[in-house]
């Protein structure tokens, strides 16, 4: 066996990799868009809880509704770690911030 086949086939395997990881992208956005709501697995609040470090965890609170889980900052949270929450709920939860005063929180929807 020479030594171009096995780079022949790591490349081979990147390009397979490659075409199977958009492949399940479109299923993803096919599914989220055509299967309905009450099919779809809930989101639970140990789900979200389960994505906040230790350190983030113990500065908001999480509560659930039929359609949300809530994640409310337990005071002032300063910049960085307002960031760092706001980074966690949007980018890996598909969340939102509701800006209402005081009353201020999370929302990530319990259902994808």
């Amino acid at each position: 066996m020479s030594k171009e086949a096995p780079r022949e086939l790591l490349e081979l395997l990147v390009q397979v990799r490659d075409g199977l990881s958009q492949c399940v992208s479109a299923i993803n956005r096919y599914l989220q868009s055509h299967v309905p709501p009450e099919v779809q697995e809930a989101l639970e609040i140990e789900d979200v809880e389960r994505k906040f470090p230790r350190e983030l965890a113990g500065q908001v609170t999480f509560s659930v509704t039929e359609d949300h889980i809530i994640v409310k900052p337990r005071g002032y949270l300063g910049t960085d770690t307002f960031a760092k929450i706001a980074s966690i709920v949007r980018d890996q939860l598909g969340g939102e911030y509701v800006s209402a005063g005081k009353d201020s929180h999370f929302i990530v929807p319990r259902r994808r």
